[in-house]
């Protein structure tokens, strides 16, 4: 009997034609959002480019010392992701590009949000935002007076008469309006696979089965709620109330409350106090190990001692180029002691997110959806630790080169030969994947279908009672 009622579900359904007014409505905002993504990320490639090649050709016009060089410094990249044209998660807040320099250590910066003023806040139209809360949307118009319609009409009886099971017509129903979620997923996937092509970027098929697979399952973890919440109540009206009620908690309030939340119980520190601590660090030292000047004289009475020579003159090896890079060292590291402790409060921050996740598949499809795409905290992190890696090897390459090469008597006067700036390796980050997060949010979703599951079946059981 499943077969015959669910067709008589879709028939129903789509005799209504709202179903036709909201997949023409969905089709108009996802070629918006692509076209919006496509844009952003054309943008972002372009820019790239141009600072990469330029930074480049600065480089091998260099004709100045090693420090000097490092001065001049350089930019790093976000690598970008295919399928952030279908979910751009944080990557519109978090900095784009992490500035190389001496003495310093940055965090990276320029984010979209920051550049695009008013466009940013139409922004949020992404193929991801339409997935997580317009399709949810658009699948309660559907879906909400399912059973409570039939109610209303009187002709519940005459079809728990066609379905003996009232576990079997629930479910028909509720596979009725998936399909309409999942034939609205495969639109989104076909835009998305065009998108990519367009863009000239390759797919990656793992990450994308992985995000299309989530986004199916939530369509019909949703569609399967509504379906519970229309069995459950008594008119079409409740029915509508309470399933926009769910649709507001979960797609707004909760993600709002737990967010307000995090940031009110684990407080960051502001980038003035951060960097405040990490020069008052290298200045006066960290752990007992005395101030700058004082750090300074003792790796000269060590060089002194460790070569046998009275003066720095007579050292055969630069003592300004290894003063430096004591100096590089010893900030890489004030910075790590205090950048640990930040990165643990951001991700406790998560682990709160993650948490509430389980009341709440929203919040769950959207943390699982940014994880795919390369888009979330945890991939700003790795591209942060990764530059910041390439940044003290491209410092100590040039403090080394100093050091080897540079007269003591005028070091500043050395000035390498031009092919030394041109053989710098370039910076190639690797995204290294992590599927514990992925298991988290899974099993989130799995834990409220097989809720659901037990819910269809606990109303099932009444349902007979109530059609009378």
């Amino acid at each position: 009997m499943f077969i015959p009622l669910l067709r008589k579900e879709l028939r129903v359904a789509l005799r209504a034609r709202l179903f036709y007014t909201l997949t023409f409505v969905y089709s108009i905002l996802l070629c918006f959002a692509f076209a919006n993504s496509n844009e952003r990320l054309a943008n972002y490639q372009v820019s790239k480019a141009a600072a990469e090649k330029l930074m480049k050709q600065e480089w091998e016009a260099l004709d100045q010392n090693p420090h000097a060089a490092a001065h001049v410094g350089t930019y790093l990249f976000r690598p970008v992701h295919a399928l952030q044209l279908m979910d751009p998660g944080l990557s519109d807040y978090l900095g784009t590009s992490y500035r190389v320099e001496a003495h310093r250590q940055h965090e990276p910066n320029y984010a979209e949000a920051n550049e695009s003023g008013g466009r940013i806040r139409f922004g949020d139209l992404s193929p991801a935002y339409l997935l997580q809360v317009i399709l949810p949307l658009f699948l309660l118009l559907l879906a909400h007076n399912c059973l409570s319609r039939e109610r209303e009409q009187g002709t519940l009886p005459l079809l728990l008469i066609q379905a003996p099971q009232p576990f079997v017509l629930l479910l028909a129903k509720a596979s009725a309006y998936a399909l309409f979620g999942l034939l609205w997923l495969s639109l989104t996937a076909v835009g998305a696979f065009a998108t990519i092509l367009y863009a000239d970027m390759s797919i990656p098929w793992s990450a994308l089965l992985g995000l299309f697979s989530a986004y199916a399952t939530f369509a019909v973890l949703i569609s399967f709620s509504w379906v519970f919440i229309s069995a459950c109540s008594r008119n079409s009206l409740y029915a509508l109330v309470i399933c926009l009620t769910c649709w507001t908690i979960w797609a707004v309030i909760i993600p709002r409350a737990v967010s307000i939340y995090a940031e009110t119980h684990i407080v960051l520190p502001s980038r003035y106090v951060f960097n405040k601590k990490i020069e008052d660090g290298f200045f006066k030292g960290i752990d007992g190990d005395g101030n700058a000047a004082a750090r300074r004289k003792q790796l000269l009475r060590d060089l002194l001692k460790q070569y046998q020579v009275d003066t720095v003159t007579q050292l055969p090896v630069n003592f300004e180029g290894l003063s430096m890079q004591a100096a590089e060292d010893y900030n890489s590291r004030v910075y790590r002691h205090y950048a640990d402790s930040l990165e643990i409060q951001l991700l406790e921050q998560e682990a709160v997110t993650a948490r509430y996740s389980l009341l709440n598949p929203f919040t769950a499809v959207r943390a699982l959806s940014m994880d795919l795409a390369a888009a979330d905290l945890r991939h700003y992190l790795q591209f942060l630790h990764q530059a910041q890696k390439y940044r003290d090897g491209f410092m100590r390459r040039l403090n080394m080169d100093m050091a080897k090469h540079a007269d003591n008597r005028n070091p500043y006067a050395y000035k390498p030969s031009p092919d030394f700036y041109k053989q710098l390796p370039p910076f190639r980050p690797e995204t290294a994947e992590d599927s514990t997060y992925l298991y988290r949010y899974a099993l989130t979703l799995l834990g409220w279908s097989i809720a659901l599951m037990i819910g269809f079946l606990a109303i099932s059981r009444t349902i007979n009672a109530n059609a009378k």
